[in-house]
């Protein structure tokens, strides 16, 4: 990492995709050029996220019983879906307290 003359600024590299092996085209980022999130932004990026999980664990197993599944259970959901066993939960949670039928 190059120094910076700033005592808050912290900058690190990024690859410009060349194969020339030269690393003198690599372009410089500041954490000034990072855009900073408010909260509200960040708490509606998780709702979406949220969301987005539970539609895909929905969707997961309307497929399932699709295919004639009458019994489904967490972990295999979230091995199908790649997903952290845990969100898993807090999207089935969610989905039936919106009050989804099927679950």
């Amino acid at each position: 990492m190059k120094k910076s003359n700033s005592a808050t600024a912290s900058s690190f590299y990024i690859d410009d995709g060349s194969t020339s092996g030269s690393f003198d085209n690599r372009e410089t980022v500041t954490d000034a050029s990072i855009p900073s999130l408010t909260v509200e932004q960040l708490k509606q990026h998780a709702a979406r996220k949220s969301a987005s999980v539970a539609s895909a664990v929905y969707g997961h197993i309307r497929a399932l019983r699709a295919l004639g599944r009458t019994e489904v259970n967490t972990v295999e959901i979230a091995d199908a879906l790649s997903l952290p066993l845990d969100e898993v939960h807090s999207a089935i949670t969610a989905l039936k307290r919106k009050g989804t039928k099927g679950l």
